[in-house]
C-alpha cells in the first residue's frame, strides 16, 4: 500500500515513518507549509517532495493520505480526497466540530474514499492494562475517575489570550481525546454536566466536565492552564484500591509516548510501571487490518478491529454535549446514532412536516375568514383548496423517498 503525507504533525508524523520501515508499504509523497520534509524522512527513498498537495488527487501512485495538519483550511482538502477515492488517515482535531464531522461520516459511508482517525493512545500497552484491570475488577467495583489536565498556556505577549488562561480550541481537543480514553477504558457514556470559568472572549482558567452512564463509573474531566509542561493524570477509585495512569513528560510521538501506571491495594506495597509506545506502528496496523476487513465480502461485523471512526463519532458527540451543557447551564442527555443517508432524510422531513402543518393550519384559517366575508365564486374556492391542501399532499407523497434512502453502512 502506497501512502502520502500532508503536514508535519508528530502523531500523523509517527505513522508516515511506520509506512517508511514496513516492508509491505511504501511513503511514496510528502507535501507541506516549508519546502522540507520532517527529518525522520528525509533518508527514506523514493519520497517524492512535492508543495502541491492537489496532484494526488490524479496519482494513481498514492492509495492513502495521512493528513497531518488541524486548521479548518485542511477540510476541503480532506473532503476532495475523499471523492477522489483516497483514504484518508485524520488527527482528530480537525474533525471535531459536528457538523463538519457528520459531513464526512456521510462522505465514508457513500464516497469511494475511506476514513481512519489516528487515535494513538488506545493502542498503548498500560492503556490495556489499565482496562484489563477494571475488567477483571481487580480493584473491586469503581467509585468513581477523576481525570485532571493541565494545558499550557501562551504569555499576554505572544498569545491571544493571557498567561494561564485556555482558549476554546485548546479545550474542546483536549476533551475529545480524553472522552475516546474514558470510552476505551470503561464503556459508554451518556450524560454531561460541564461548566467553566471565563469566557471565550479572555480565555477560561477552569474547566470541570462530569461524565455519567448506566454501566460506567461516573468521571469528573477538569483542565486548568499552566505555564508549564502539558501534562495528564487519570486517576480511578476502587472498593479494593486506586490506580494512577499519568504522562511521565513531554509527549514525543515520534519516539514513543512514555505513560505511567501505578496500582496500590489495601495492605500491598505500590506496583509502578512505566511504557513508551511507538503510536505510528499501532496506528498503521489497526488502518491495515480496517482496510482489510473492509475490502473482504463478508456480512459479519465481528471480522476485524471495532471501527474507530464510530468511537470517535461517540466522542466527538460528547464534545458537543459539553458545548450544550455550559450554554444551557444543565445535565445533557446523550444519544448516539450512526449517521445514515436515511437518518438525515427522516430528520429533514420531521422539520419540514411540522412545519408546513402549522402554514396549513394558518392557511385554513385564513380561507375560512375570507369565505365567510368575500363572496367568491365557485371556482375561485376550489382553486383557494387546492392550493391549501396540494403542498400537505405532495409531502405525505415524498415520504415514499424513505424506501430509496440508504441506511447506515455500519450498524
Amino acid at each position: 500500500m502506497r501512502f502520502a503525507l500532508l503536514g508535519d504533525s508528530p502523531v500523523a508524523t509517527a505513522v508516515a515513518q511506520a509506512v517508511a520501515l514496513d516492508p509491505d508499504c511504501r511513503l511514496a509523497h510528502w507535501s507541506g507549509r516549508t519546502p522540507d520534509p520532517p527529518p525522520k524522512l528525509t533518508h527514506f527513498p523514493g519520497l517524492r517532495v512535492s508543495a502541491n498537495w492537489a496532484e494526488l488527487l490524479t496519482d494513481a501512485d498514492v492509495d492513502a493520505v495521512i493528513v497531518a495538519e488541524s486548521d479548518d483550511d485542511w477540510q476541503l482538502v480532506v473532503r476532495q480526497l475523499l471523492q477522489a477515492g483516497k483514504a484518508v488517515l485524520v488527527l482528530p482535531e480537525l474533525v471535531q466540530s459536528a457538523a463538519f464531522f457528520y459531513e464526512l461520516a456521510l462522505f465514508d459511508a457513500e464516497s469511494p474514499g475511506k476514513l481512519f482517525p489516528l487515535l494513538d493512545l488506545r493502542g498503548h500497552p498500560l492503556v490495556a492494562d489499565l482496562r484489563r484491570l477494571v475488567s477483571d475488577r481487580r480493584l473491586g467495583g469503581i467509585r468513581h475517575v477523576q481525570f485532571e489536565r493541565t494545558i499550557p498556556t501562551g504569555s499576554p505577549a505572544l498569545g491571544s489570550t493571557p498567561a494561564g488562561l485556555m482558549t476554546h480550541a485548546e479545550l474542546t481537543s483536549a476533551i475529545l481525546i480524553d472522552a475516546d480514553l474514558l470510552r476505551a477504558l470503561f464503556g459508554s457514556y451518556d450524560q454531561v454536566t460541564a461548566s467553566r470559568s471565563g469566557d471565550p472572549s479572555d480565555g477560561f482558567s477552569l474547566a470541570t466536565v462530569t461524565l455519567a452512564g448506566d454501566e460506567a463509573p461516573q468521571a469528573v474531566w477538569t483542565a486548568v492552564g499552566t505555564a508549564a509542561m502539558a501534562g495528564w493524570k487519570l486517576t480511578l477509585f476502587g472498593e479494593s484500591g486506586t490506580a494512577l495512569l499519568e504522562s511521565v513528560s513531554q509527549t514525543d510521538e515520534i519516539n514513543g509516548r512514555p505513560l505511567r501506571l501505578t496500582v496500590t491495594r489495601a495492605d500491598q506495597p505500590a506496583v509502578v510501571s512505566e511504557a513508551t509506545a511507538d503510536s505510528g506502528v499501532w496506528l498503521l496496523e489497526q488502518f491495515i487490518a480496517e482496510a482489510n476487513r473492509q475490502s473482504k465480502t463478508v456480512d459479519s461485523p465481528e471480522e476485524g478491529p471495532s471501527h474507530l471512526w464510530d468511537e470517535l463519532a461517540c466522542a466527538v458527540e460528547l464534545v458537543d454535549a459539553v458545548e450544550r451543557s455550559v450554554r444551557r447551564r444543565r445535565t445533557i442527555d446523550v444519544y448516539f446514532e450512526t449517521p445514515s443517508e436515511r437518518g438525515l432524510f427522516k430528520t429533514q422531513m420531521t422539520a419540514v412536516g411540522c412545519s408546513l402543518l402549522m402554514l396549513t393550519l394558518v392557511a385554513i384559517v385564513m380561507y375560512l375568514v375570507f369565505e365567510a366575508s368575500i363572496d367568491m365564486p365557485q371556482i375561485v374556492r376550489q382553486i383557494l383548496v387546492v392550493l391549501i391542501f396540494a403542498p400537505l399532499g405532495l409531502f405525505l407523497a415524498l415520504q415514499l423517498l424513505f424506501f430509496v434512502t440508504r441506511p447506515a453502512s455500519r450498524e
